[in-house]
């Protein structure tokens, strides 16, 4: 059945007209992180994909006021509308989404850019951070393509991150003993993480994984969290060619990348940093809760956007001796980083 201007209609003023808030409504940042982690296509996700947070907004307006336990003239229509608004094919809904995000009125997207950084506030305040103020500069190296750079520092670096946004602007957690991995990560991967002794806790193995959250909420959302994991020496080249179809072997104990077709081989005495991950990879090495995480990241989401065939949410420092380990590092959206968080540290 074709689809009418005035099916468009009915359903853009049902959204835009659900707008009328002065402050942040009771339970948003729960709202707004269940959003995030529930099915592509859904509504809500399809509003938080396609439309960006503020779109979604008006979306989670129009759901809460049928959910709410007040009752109101229209209440009974507005949830049939939203019920048949959810049975509709995913391209019709997206083209809804994009016409309600040019709709709805630049005030509004501005006061549901407060709301959002409050909400993300809010999570960060869970963790028991404190608000810091600096001055930052917005990191921007996109390449189109896989790239390779060596080297760019110390060996020394690699057993903390070699994630250059790791500085006193964010705070990290590492080398935790007794962590859950298997709450989070694919049985492959959780056994591919190194451990070392912990330092806070004797005669504990502590999993090698540092995250690391933006203590500060610059304009605009410019910075993702990171969560770097240190893989075991055995099993670098697994993930060199999984995430980067890069071939890598060891020749007298250094690593060595080989150059297809030919067979060119290429040997650093310090490291490679390795970007430029296939996406369709990330789900099935690191699990959903991570990939979910991962594709809410802005520089996924701006990856995407730019229709770059790979994406530098995920990179690979790997070391030219063959007897040490790599780290993988990733950019994470902030709130999903927390659950991750919450589901590797439950308290």
């Amino acid at each position: 059945m074709a689809t009418s201007q005035t099916d468009y209609s009915y359903y853009i003023n049902l959204f835009v007209t659900q707008q009328d808030f002065n402050r942040m409504p009771k339970g948003f940042s729960a709202a707004l992180a269940a959003a995030q982690r529930a099915e592509e296509t859904s509504s809500e996700k399809l509003f938080l994909n396609h439309g960006g947070f503020s779109t979604w907004a008006a979306y989670y307006l129009a759901r809460r006021d049928t959910e709410s336990g007040s009752h109101f003239a229209g209440q009974a229509r507005l949830a049939q509308s939203l019920r048949t608004f959810d049975e509709k094919p995913v391209e019709f809904r997206i083209s809804v989404v994009k016409r309600v995000k040019d709709a709805l009125p630049s005030e509004f997207h501005e006061k549901f850019q407060t709301f959002s950084e409050k909400a993300r506030k809010r999570q960060r305040n869970q963790l028991g951070t404190t608000a810091a103020s600096a001055d930052l500069e917005e990191e921007n190296d996109h390449r189109l393509r896989t790239s390779v750079r060596t080297p760019i520092g110390s060996a020394d670096n690699i057993n903390v991150s070699t994630d250059t946004f790791q500085n006193n602007l964010f705070f990290n957690m590492e080398g935790v003993p007794g962590l859950r991995l298997a709450n989070v990560f694919p049985p492959f991967l959780a056994a591919s993480i190194s451990a070392q002794p912990s330092t806070s806790h004797s005669g504990k193995q502590a999993a090698d994984i540092t995250m690391s959250f933006p203590l500060v909420m610059h304009t605009g959302n410019k910075f993702d969290s990171k969560m770097s994991l240190k893989i075991k020496p055995h099993r670098v080249g697994y993930f060199v060619m999984r995430l980067f179809d890069i071939y890598m072997e060891s020749i007298n104990e250094e690593r060595c990348m080989v150059l297809l077709p030919f067979g060119s081989q290429a040997v650093t005495s310090s490291e490679w940093i390795i970007q430029g991950c296939k996406r369709e990879v990330i789900s099935e090495v690191f699990g959903e809760i991570v990939a979910t995480a991962v594709k809410a990241s802005l520089t996924y989401i701006d990856d995407e956007g730019q229709g770059k065939p790979v994406t530098e949410c995920v990179t690979m420092a790997v070391l030219g001796k063959a007897s040490e380990g790599a780290v993988i590092t990733l950019s994470l959206a902030e709130i999903e980083c927390v659950l991750i968080k919450q589901a590797l540290w439950p308290r």
